[in-house]
């Protein structure tokens, strides 16, 4: 709504880096898609976090066995 509207987006509370940081690129996405439609808008929050790190890498990763599936395999094997 913020996009559409051109109004800046304030949160209040705590934010991390990282989610301003995303939320800059998803505006960079949608206002290349859709001009037309959105524009950049400016992001603030009280406060500005770093986010705890975790050390444990788990997930799951699900393909079907063809060539794009078993790259990314391969590519996150390590």
């Amino acid at each position: 709504m913020a996009m559409r509207t051109g109004v800046d987006l304030h949160v209040e509370g705590d934010v991390t880096e990282d989610c301003i940081e995303n939320l800059y690129t998803y505006q960079e996405i949608w206002t290349t898609w859709r001009p037309d439609l959105y524009r950049m808008v400016k992001l603030s929050a009280d406060r500005t976090i770093s986010a705890p790190r975790s050390m444990e890498r788990t997930g799951i990763f699900a393909f079907s066995g063809g060539v794009d599936g078993t790259a990314a395999l391969a590519r996150h094997l390590d």
